[in-house]
């Protein structure tokens, strides 16, 4: 929330918020996974044919940790709208001007506040959403 207040409202902001609190996940899971790769028997049989670091790169580390964190972002994404949802409910995400989940449900949230089934429709969109996945 520090980086959307101090970056502002819009798409292009709330993005890069996000992007800029999720990165150091994506980060160490990128290092464990090449550090994983590396010690591999297979790199090594490259090494000692005489293949180039960059050719051992781009043939056998690399597709072996994209694999992961492509994984591993498939599962974020339903995170991600649940915090860019967050974001524009309390005010710093997106504008008003486009719609998005979080500022419909604080539209209505006086409706939300009368009765029980209030509580329950928001947590079934959210879900719903991040379920189609």
């Amino acid at each position: 929330m520090a980086f959307a207040s101090v970056l502002g409202r819009g798409i292009l902001n709330t993005i890069i918020a996000l992007a800029l609190s999720w990165w150091p996940w994506y980060t160490r899971l990128i290092y464990i996974q090449t550090t994983s790769v590396k010690s591999s028997a297979y790199v090594d049989s490259a090494r000692i044919i005489g293949l180039s670091p960059i050719v051992i790169m781009f043939k056998h580390i690399f597709p072996n940790v994209i694999t992961p964190v492509a994984t591993q972002a498939t599962l974020d994404i339903g995170s991600a709208i649940l915090e860019a949802s967050a974001l524009s409910f309390l005010g710093v995400g997106v504008p008003p001007t486009n719609t998005r989940m979080g500022f419909a449900h604080r539209r209505r949230m006086a409706v939300y506040k009368q009765s029980m089934v209030g509580f329950v429709v928001p947590w079934f969109s959210y879900t719903y959403s991040c379920a189609r996945l």
